[in-house]
């Protein structure tokens, strides 16, 4: 848009309303990785509750989606001037609700899905016991392969969605002036296509089911 059609779409009419929509779409990339955590974290850690497994759930938790997307952008219908002009606060602002917010968030609740699957792992495999000589010796409990997966998983998620996303917007946050070359912002732009892409590839390579449905599906042709 900044390129091809910049005189006819940031008029002092539009242009509020595209900072508008162009600050829910930021938001609406990391908060998608968000609420792919809070549907993990429920199914886990309420795996008993079928109400976490269904669709609706995961209707609801969409909705809110673009709800806080939509709401954390307001500032943007205040602030942007009649010029098109955009505060630098604004652009730390959208650091802030895009980048810090959604990675902090995340991580805790990463964490505690990992601490409630080895919390499990704990009373579904118990500490055996030895006896030496009358004296009773248990050994130290040592992280399983279920959790050291899910660890491996969660921890390769986390780091591609700050590898691919933090780069772009702390230099549109910090490039206030825009003495960046262009090129410098399209590859970065490629770097978070590229994050989305890989996690993606992740999010498939590890659902054995949907790998099982379309391989049945190949395999029916």
């Amino acid at each position: 848009m900044y390129e091809y059609y910049i005189e006819y779409l940031f008029t002092e009419r539009t242009c509020t309303f595209l900072f508008y929509i162009q600050s829910i779409c930021l938001c609406e990339c990391s908060f998608a990785f968000v609420t792919f955590t809070i549907n993990r974290f429920f199914a886990i850690v309420y795996h008993t509750e079928q109400f976490f497994k269904t669709k609706k759930f995961m209707f609801i938790c969409i909705a809110n989606q673009w709800i806080v997307g939509g709401l954390v952008s307001l500032p943007f219908t205040f602030y942007v001037n009649s010029y098109c002009g955009v505060p630098q606060w604004l652009l730390v602002y959208t650091v802030i609700i895009a980048i810090i917010i959604p990675v902090l968030f995340t991580l805790s609740l990463n964490v505690a899905i990992y601490k409630y699957v080895h919390s499990s792992s704990l009373r579904i495999h118990p500490q055996m016991t030895t006896t030496a000589g009358g004296v009773i010796i248990r050994p130290k409990p040592t992280i399983n392969r279920r959790d050291l997966y899910l660890l491996k998983h969660t921890v390769f998620m986390f780091s591609m969605f700050i590898i691919g996303w933090t780069p772009i917007f702390s230099l549109v946050a910090l490039d206030y002036s825009g003495n960046v070359s262009p090129l410098v912002y399209a590859l970065l732009q490629v770097l978070s296509v590229i994050s989305v892409f890989i996690c993606m590839c992740d999010l498939f390579w590890c659902n054995q089911n949907l790998r099982r449905y379309i391989k049945n599906k190949i395999c029916a042709f």
